[in-house]
């Protein structure tokens, strides 16, 4: 995992975090770069990181849309904003084996849960609330205030859900051990 206990990016990454350079794509990349002390690699290592890494100030921004995370990174730390575009396939290959690395299926599972709830608040959000219009026998119908309660009161088991889970994400790193390896159910003595 990346030394978050240092994320510091007026380091060069390489320095703090050897264990990238031993494969692929990650060797490749520090391999190929011929730049002095490795720093254009380097920078492009604390991008992923800034982006990905749940440590990052910034993991929780958007990836798309305004002030998404992945064109303000690539712009103010890599000074160039199009780089993602005229690399995808690098960004690609490179942000998901990171993601491997550096998170659990529990982690990842989160995350998906966090994204989902971002995407029910602007569903929310960009929902009018109304009770429909009457039809021919003056029933209201293609309103949305029925489906709009149902959500609201089922709010209150979403934020159990994400909260059971990010206890699940904080135990599971507090039991991280020697060589960044999670210990298992029985070496932790849950069973």
């Amino acid at each position: 995992m990346v030394d978050t206990t240092n994320f510091n990016i007026d380091e060069n990454f390489w320095e703090l975090n050897p264990n990238f350079k031993a494969c692929n794509p990650f060797k490749k990349l520090h391999t190929s770069d011929k730049s002095r002390n490795k720093v254009v690699s380097s920078n492009k290592m604390w991008c992923i990181a800034l982006i990905w890494d749940r440590e990052s100030m910034y993991f929780n921004l958007p990836e798309e849309g305004e002030d998404n995370k992945i064109d303000m990174i690539f712009e103010e730390f890599y000074g160039d904003a199009k780089w993602l575009t005229k690399n995808r396939p690098e960004f690609e290959e490179l942000s998901a084996f990171y993601r491997k690395l550096t998170e659990t299926p529990t982690m990842r599972a989160f995350k998906e849960l966090e994204d989902k709830l971002d995407e029910r608040a602007e569903f929310l959000r960009n929902t009018k609330y109304d009770l429909g219009l009457p039809n021919d026998k003056g029933v209201l119908v293609g309103g949305t205030a029925d489906l709009l309660e149902k959500m609201f009161s089922n709010t209150d088991k979403i934020f159990k859900t994400i909260d059971t889970t990010r206890k699940l994400v904080l135990d599971e790193k507090s039991k991280v051990t020697k060589g960044d390896v999670t210990e298992s159910a029985s070496d932790s003595g849950v069973i």
